[in-house]
């Protein structure tokens, strides 16, 4: 497992890409988006 800081227009890539697939990190921004979370 790797661990760095990534905008959240890269994280949305990198989910759409497939390469983050643990479901507790997609949860918690699942969780966030839901609860008004900024668009970049």
């Amino acid at each position: 497992m790797r661990q760095r800081w990534v905008s959240r227009a890269e994280f949305r890539e990198l989910v759409a890409k497939g390469l983050i697939t643990d479901d507790s990190t997609l949860a918690a921004f699942a969780l966030l988006a839901m609860d008004g979370l900024p668009a970049d």
